[in-house]
């Protein structure tokens, strides 16, 4: 079956990585799929609650720096609260 395939603005592409052999998208030349994570990885000593709060801000940071820094600060009131200091 052959779809027609219609212009988008701003243009879309798609392509596949050769090494996970994954799906990227692309819109106006800039990788929007898999999002980009530049924030480094957890300490592998983090632990839950704050490492998904650490994970969810490292997720977001290329979308929204603010929202990351809401993110990266619950973490740290999680990491010190069970660390046992008192509020």
């Amino acid at each position: 079956m052959n779809l027609p395939i219609q212009a988008t603005t701003p243009p879309v592409r798609f392509s596949r990585c050769a090494r996970c052999k994954n799906f990227a998208v692309w819109v106006d030349g800039e990788l929007v799929a898999p999002a980009v994570l530049t924030a480094p990885p957890p300490h592998q000593d983090l632990a839950d609650p704050a490492l998904a709060s650490y994970t969810e801000g490292r997720g977001v940071f290329n979308a929204s720096p603010r929202a990351a820094a809401a993110l990266l600060r619950l973490c740290l009131q999680q990491l010190v609260g069970m660390l046992g200091a008192k509020p």
